[in-house]
């Protein structure tokens, strides 16, 4: 019993990000600095092909609004990332119109507390049951995400 404690919190010590994920939504933990973690997540982006639509920094616009309100900051840093891929984009177009949705592909970054940053992917769900590409798009999401993380 006190062996399996140790390994354990070896292996705890090992990997250094958790991996929450339900029907909605996959969340990792990951304890690093934020800048590193968006510098690596854009250039794995730029590897795969993808390209950046738009940034969005969610943290000054709710951190603005806090100090209008005399509350606490939310967070240290928050920024959503909108990116695409033309050959992924145009099988999910082609494959059912109202795909549209997931068009461009978004992930949030934030960092509420000192090196303990959180990146979130909205899974896309399937429109019609016949729907093949939102799998593949997922898949591809997550692979992507998984290969920066594991970098840390």
């Amino acid at each position: 019993m006190k062996y399996l404690f140790f390994y354990s919190l070896f292996i705890t010590q090992l990997f250094s990000y958790q991996k929450l994920q339900n029907d909605n939504f996959v969340e990792y933990r990951i304890k690093t600095n934020f800048e590193n973690i968006v510098y690596a997540l854009e250039n794995e982006m730029i590897t795969d092909g993808f390209i950046l639509s738009y940034r969005s920094d969610i943290g000054k616009v709710a951190n603005t609004n806090a100090k209008y309100y005399k509350k606490p900051p939310l967070f240290i840093n928050a920024q959503k990332l909108g990116f695409c891929k033309n050959s992924l984009g145009y099988k999910l177009l082609e494959e059912n119109k109202n795909n549209i949705l997931y068009c461009p592909i978004s992930i949030a970054i934030y960092e509420s507390s000192p090196q303990n940053v959180i990146l979130l992917y909205q899974l896309a769900h399937k429109i019609n049951i016949d729907d093949t590409s939102v799998d593949i798009l997922n898949q591809t999401i997550l692979e992507l995400l998984e290969n920066v993380i594991d970098g840390f």
